[in-house]
């Protein structure tokens, strides 16, 4: 029961307060103070003895490559819907103080913590390429869509002729239309295009996405009119 309290209070103040606000001053009962919560940004093995018991109580562990990171079971509920199903359902997780997380990085797992609880990416412009597609994949995995957005929105700011072709396999994956389209328009530019179909994304392209290839095909073709026509 103490579950499902906890969850509606979360619901409830998400919708008036800053997610800073509700995390610490009005959850404060239920919830560590947001003076604390640099305990989850930054976790060490050892976090959890250190924070006071109500945070214990209500709290879980997720080992992810061999290093522990404590959180909120309503805090993660109230964020993402995967979550609310795994830790507040009826799967195996809820009954859980410590999962196990695969196929995610330990860095990607830290950097969605921290859109979770602050409602914001690291303040670094410089924001690793391969950080950004590890974490729209993780956006995806737990429907945390304004991550996906704001990370594909920074994945285009990076895009070149050389990684083009990784980038629309990643908004093809990963459902992220703008950054699929933007990428196309991109890729048919004709001075883009002769460089970008030598990279090696392009091979998985062929390979793997054809329904991308024949997009690619039906732009090209309109471009070509365009050309002729000019």
């Amino acid at each position: 029961m103490s579950k499902v309290r906890d969850f509606v209070a979360v619901v409830i103040l998400a919708r008036s307060t800053p997610l800073s606000e509700r995390v610490g001053e009005a959850l404060a009962d239920v919830i560590c103070p947001w003076s604390q919560c640099h305990l989850f940004l930054h976790p060490e093995p050892s976090c959890i003895q250190q924070c006071p018991p109500n945070v214990r109580l209500h709290g879980v562990s997720f080992v992810v490559g061999g290093e522990t990171f404590p959180a909120h079971r309503a805090v993660l509920a109230a964020r993402s819907p995967v979550f609310r199903a795994e830790l507040l359902g009826p799967m195996a997780e809820a009954k859980m103080s410590r999962i196990t997380i695969h196929d995610v990085e330990p860095v990607t797992f830290r950097a969605m913590l921290r859109f979770i609880y602050t409602d914001e990416l690291e303040e670094k412009d410089s924001m690793a390429t391969d950080l950004l597609q590890n974490l729209v994949a993780v956006a995806d995995r737990y429907d945390l869509s304004r991550l996906k957005l704001m990370c594909a929105q920074k994945l285009w700011e990076k895009v070149s002729v050389e990684n083009v072709a990784t980038m629309l396999i990643y908004a093809e994956m990963h459902g992220c239309p703008e950054l699929k389209t933007s990428c196309l328009d991109f890729f048919v530019q004709e001075e883009n295009f002769k460089v970008a179909v030598l990279n090696e994304g392009y091979a998985q392209l062929v390979q793997h996405f054809p329904s991308v290839i024949d997009e690619i095909k039906g732009l090209l073709g309109a471009k070509t009119m365009q050309w002729s026509e000019n």
